[in-house]
């Protein structure tokens, strides 16, 4: 059994070459740097540890500079009163240093014993749970940031909080909690981790758009009055036919907008299935070679639109929902049903990335063992902080012109020189035009841009993004 098990996966493994080499799978949109892209991992601390570097080497071979991984507090504190278990933790870090990929580590799954959990005959998982006890919370997350200060400096706060139902019977959903529940949890993180380097950065977790859009605005206004300013970086996951993409990012991006938010958005998890019988885009629904010229487009689609990186799912996970386990660049093909050994096999969608991202990325050494580290800015640099446009709104008549300014303004109230503004017309293309589509600020950090009306009658919309952050302008357009 396990000889065919081989040989199936080595026939597996042929048949994906012949159609990468039957394929070329650029688009000719743009090129972003390898800091745009991350992976989505699912590496799991109970995975052995030949299948986490397999992973790890995958991923640093597709050449994204992020991974996404779960930082479990159920697997460090595993028992009360009991020394912290770091083995797990200290085998991805030391495998991103060789790897050179930095971690984008989820902090998440409250130990069996310390949560907060439903009462009475529920069905629950414990660890999804919210602390019942937030200073011993806090205690654990200083522990965290200060072993690890020198490898991670991004921490997501849970996953998918935004949505949860409790019946008489059953939990589903993956944090028990309301919103201001978790902007407890968030707040507490925040502190405990800023405490330890303020040069960290800290996601809120990661959302779904929920089938109730409200829903979301409601939760995350909820968030914002019980834990404002607690997060620096907006975090979404992006799921969707491929020409609802831009649609649904910037409805994100309004969302954290209505909350006073103007940092930078990531999508921490963008996937599109393998799976011939769940792949809803019509135009996208022929299996392997369907995901790959998926992801050829919509990732970049998705940076378009303003966002500052793309996590894309890694491997497959029968674990999930029938709909969403073949996601991943990556077929997991069991090789030993007895011992659970598995293989990891790139699909046509692996290379289409790879062609993605390296497209116009400049080489750089190869990886060594040396850590990943960020250096404190110099006192006289000025990093941006903010953008804003100098009116929210422009009335223009058909065939006039008018020029706006952008303002990018750092921390300490300083002006950076020489930041690259972006421009996209996001609507009404053929109602306006925008010049030029980037500029670099001057010394008193603004950049200049003419808004030129055409001859049809509408509404535009224009976006400017710069390091991260976002600024609208809405054009209406009149006749005379």
């Amino acid at each position: 059994m396990k000889k065919y098990r081989i040989q199936m996966m080595n026939a597996l493994a042929g048949f994906f070459l012949v159609v990468v080499l039957s394929f070329s799978f650029m688009n000719n949109c743009c090129a972003y740097s390898s800091e745009n892209y991350g992976a989505h991992s699912m590496i799991y601390p109970d995975m052995p540890e030949a299948d986490i570097e397999e992973l790890f080497s995958k991923a640093s071979a597709l050449g994204a500079n992020y991974i996404r991984l779960d930082v479990q507090l159920s697997s460090i504190f595993v028992e009360e009163n009991v020394d912290p278990d770091w083995s797990p933790m200290d085998i991805v870090v030391e495998l991103s240093r060789k790897y050179n990929v930095q971690i984008l580590g989820t902090l998440t799954s409250m130990p069996d014993w310390a949560g907060n959990c439903p009462s009475g005959d529920v069905t629950y998982d414990p660890n999804f749970c919210p602390p019942a006890d937030y200073k011993l919370w806090k205690e654990w997350i200083t522990l965290i940031a200060e072993r690890y200060k020198d490898d991670i400096h991004y921490w997501e706060v849970w996953n998918e909080p935004n949505e949860y139902t409790c019946t008489s019977t059953e939990c589903e959903g993956f944090f028990y909690g309301d919103a201001s529940e978790y902007a407890k949890l968030l707040s507490a993180t925040y502190d405990a981790i800023k405490a330890v380097d303020s040069t960290a950065y800290v996601l809120i977790a990661g959302v779904f758009m929920p089938q109730n859009h409200e829903d979301l605005y409601e939760w995350l206004q909820e968030v914002e009055d019980n834990a404002a300013g607690k997060f620096d970086i907006a975090n979404v996951h992006v799921r969707d036919d491929l020409d609802k993409l831009s649609d649904m990012v910037e409805e994100f991006e309004d969302m954290f907008s209505s909350i006073g938010f103007s940092g930078p958005i990531w999508v921490s998890e963008h996937g599109y299935t393998s799976d011939p019988n769940y792949q809803t885009d019509e135009n996208y629904n022929n299996g392997f070679i369907s995901q790959a010229e998926y992801y050829a487009s919509s990732i970049n689609t998705i940076l378009d639109n303003g966002v500052d990186k793309v996590f894309v799912t890694l491997r497959d996970n029968d674990g999930l929902e029938a709909a969403d386990v073949a996601e991943g660049l990556l077929a997991q093909i069991i090789t030993d049903q007895t011992t659970g050994e598995v293989a990891f096999i790139e699909k046509p969608s692996y290379t289409a990335i790879q062609e993605l991202i390296n497209a116009n990325v400049t080489p750089t050494p190869t990886p060594t063992s040396s850590p990943v580290v960020t250096t404190t800015p110099a006192p006289d640099e000025c990093d941006a902080e903010s953008i804003e446009v100098s009116s929210p709104k422009l009335n223009l008549v058909t065939g006039e012109s008018e020029e706006v300014t952008v303002t990018v303004q750092g921390d300490n109230d300083c002006f950076p020189e020489g930041v690259t503004v972006n421009t996209k017309i996001k609507k009404g293309k053929k109602i306006i035009e925008i010049s030029p589509g980037t500029a670099e600020t001057d010394e008193n950090g603004e950049a200049a841009f003419t808004v030129t009306a055409g001859n049809k009658k509408g509404n535009a919309k224009i976006l400017f993004t710069a390091e991260g952050l976002r600024a609208k302008l809405k054009v209406n357009v009149s006749r005379e």
